[in-house]
């Protein structure tokens, strides 16, 4: 349960100011050292909900969620980016609402529940569309093209990409701009790969390298990078590929990334495998696993010693590549990854046989066999899951839809029974205004007529009085006032038994912002008539003289 602050109002007080900077110390550690990250902000909403308000208590719980992100528990990540967002909302404030939702997004995102997350993602833009916040509305509309691209829909994906590199453009934010000039290039390449035509993805990938090789920013730079190396190898122009490769695995180098390094240098490796170059190639595989090993990323580990094992294999060094095969099943044991095994129990198998071991060589055999039907089995799953998903995904973006529009309907058609409210009552006013005066008036004729002039005048009286009395305008009144203002009236009854059926009249009258004069020539009374009901009113609701009762109303 969130607990009320226990102190004053004060947005500086010493408590709030200390909220303020276990969070931010907590936020900014929150990539680099989720752990601690997360540690020091349990503190901070701790301190929160025993002396902050709603805003610390929402920033609390956004952090957490940033923190718990990064740790890979995305359920309970969600789960306070959701008190995070209810709070935020509470609040009215949009700028939080909208950084949780793109928070929702990407944990969404990294659990693989895209639809979720292009919802997220979706609610996000239109926050920030509303907002006019630029640089975020790009954001999100990078956000939802990942998602577009991670699920092969590369048309959706390419025009939420343009969309927000066009928006970073005329920003001037360039380093964003470039990143997403290089998610534009991964998408032209996976369909160049299908016509052979790169010319897109390169001219991408090198307007990206363009602007990170200005700005200096060198891990973007390394990817960007990275992209047009991969259109090199593409079109088999191994020396320009391998001349990129070497300078982004100095970049990875050189800011600490030995993960990435280590992958680059297989890439680097391959090339010259293809090349022959083969005691080039083994220096760069060992190099690679050493680094692997030693940071303990098993997989790519795997992968390496499987890339050691094949160029001994191809060199007829058969017993060298059975004991790099063997160290990367070893390897490959600890993990979940068939395909990689699949790939060294065929190679395995094929060393034996120049061996002359042909019993291993059955061994191995089946074993492969065994796990391409596993892997066939997996792909047909994974091929039916990912149609569900953009199934899922496109129903979202219906639904939403149908929302949206479903929302601007009822607001314009709310718009317009409001208009129409208001006209009807000032027809009722004038209406009876008129009534009044044409009443004051017989009564001075009749005062002032004899005979058949004073009985017809007296007859017209009588008409325009019962008129005046008809309670039908009021019920015409009534009907409209429930289209456009629902159970006001009923639950302003129930919320406060002791107001009588005039005096929820009057309330309903003034929720609607009527004066007090409109008031009375609608009810066909006095001025002092309404002010006296309104004072009743007000002791009623136990309003203090300093509040405000027609805003008050207003407000509920």
């Amino acid at each position: 349960m969130i607990k009320q602050p226990k102190e004053s109002n004060t947005s500086t007080t010493p408590k709030r100011e200390q909220i303020r900077e276990l969070l931010n110390q907590a936020f900014n550690m929150h990539r680099s050292d989720p752990q601690e990250g997360f540690r020091i902000a349990e503190q901070g909403k701790v301190l929160a909900e025993e002396y902050g308000g709603k805003g610390e208590q929402a920033e609390a719980y956004y952090t957490l969620s940033c923190c718990l992100d990064t740790l890979s528990d995305y359920d309970r990540a969600l789960d306070y980016a959701d008190k995070a967002l209810i709070l935020y909302r509470e609040i009215g404030d949009k700028e939080g609402e909208g950084k949780v939702l793109n928070t929702k997004g990407i944990s969404y995102q990294n659990n693989a529940t895209l639809a979720e997350a292009l919802v997220s993602f979706s609610a996000a833009r239109d926050i920030y569309e509303e907002l006019g916040n630029a640089i975020r509305l790009a954001t999100a509309w990078n956000n939802i093209g990942g998602i577009h691209d991670s699920l092969g829909n590369y048309e959706p994906a390419l025009e939420a990409y343009l969309k927000g590199l066009q928006i970073y453009e005329e920003e001037g934010e360039e380093e964003y701009g470039a990143m997403v000039q290089y998610n534009i290039g991964s998408i032209y390449y996976h369909l160049g790969r299908e016509f052979s035509d790169y010319d897109k993805a390169l001219d991408y990938f090198k307007r990206s390298e363009k602007t990170l090789e200005r700005l200096e920013s060198e891990y973007s730079l390394a990817l960007s990078l990275n992209g047009v190396a991969s259109v090199y190898i593409a079109r088999e122009e191994y020396d320009a590929a391998r001349e990129i490769l070497s300078r982004v695995s100095e970049i990875f180098e050189k800011i600490g990334e030995l993960r990435l390094q280590a992958t680059i240098l297989l890439e680097i490796g391959i090339i010259d495998e293809k090349q022959k170059k083969y005691s080039s190639a083994l220096q760069r595989f060992q190099q690679a696993a050493s680094t692997l090993q030693s940071l303990h990323v098993l997989h790519d580990y795997g992968t390496a010693q499987y890339h050691i094992g094949n160029l001994y294999f191809n060199q007829e060094k058969y017993g060298e590549a059975i004991e790099a095969l063997n160290e990367g099943l070893r390897a490959l044991e600890k993990t979940s990854v068939v395909k990689m095994e699949k790939e060294i129990r065929w190679v395995l198998a094929l060393a034996h046989r120049e061996l002359g071991n042909l019993e291993e060589t059955v061994k191995q055999m089946v074993r492969h066999s065994e796990l391409m039907t596993e892997q066939f089995s997996g792909e047909r799953q994974d091929s039916i899951a990912r149609m569900q998903v953009r199934f899922d995904v496109e129903h979202a973006e219906r639904e939403r839809e149908f929302f949206r529009l479903r929302a601007e309907y009822m607001e314009e058609l709310a718009r317009q029974r409001s208009k129409e409210l208001s006209t009807t009552a000032m027809h009722v006013v004038a209406k009876n205004t008129l009534l009044q005066n044409l009443r004051n008036n017989l009564r001075s004729l009749i005062d002032q007529s004899e005979g058949k002039a004073r009985l017809l005048s007296k007859r017209i009286l009588t008409q325009v009085e019962e008129s005046l009395r008809s309670n039908d305008d009021w019920q015409r009144f009534e009907e409209m006032y429930q289209l456009v203002h629902h159970d006001f009236v009923r639950e302003l009854s129930e919320k406060y038994s002791e107001l009588s059926g005039t005096e929820l009249k009057i309330c309903a009258l003034m929720h609607i912002n009527l004066s007090n004069k409109e008031i009375a020539e609608l009810l066909c009374v006095s001025g002092r008539t309404v002010e006296s009901h309104r004072y009743r009113i007000r002791k009623k609701l136990g309003l203090s003289s300093e509040t405000n009762l027609a805003g008050y109303l207003a407000g509920l």
